[in-house]
């Protein structure tokens, strides 16, 4: 089973592509989907769907691991996160065949493990 998982962040996005067997990991490729402060919400949007659309189809994932919107004391933050996150699950449901995995909470050692950060 192959697992992409996503720690969505509108400026740094982490990415990380992992190889399960049994219970055996492997970490395949994992890096961060950069988008520069000038980088307007919409050239950001677009550039995290199309590197998401990208690994989907490199690496045809059984299983996107992404974390939940969860409480946040700034709402215009948990907006654009909400944004950011909806074009991640946009490439997933464009390409199709992918379980989507939601953590209310993606632990930082988990995050860590997946996309390296």
């Amino acid at each position: 089973m192959t697992v992409l998982g996503i720690d969505t962040s509108l400026r740094s996005t982490g990415f990380g592509v992992l190889s399960v067997e049994g219970s055996r990991l492997k970490a395949v490729e994992m890096g961060t989907i950069k988008n520069a402060q000038k980088v307007s919400l919409s050239g950001c949007l677009r550039n995290i769907h199309s590197t998401v659309a990208a690994l989907i189809e490199k690496h045809r994932p059984d299983v996107l691991a992404i974390e939940s919107v969860i409480y946040g004391k700034n709402a215009g933050t948990m907006l654009v996160l909400g944004e950011a996150r909806g074009a991640v699950l946009v490439a997933a449901a464009d390409a199709g065949g992918i379980d989507a995995l939601f953590f209310k909470e993606m632990h930082h050692e988990i995050a860590q493990l997946i996309v390296g950060h």
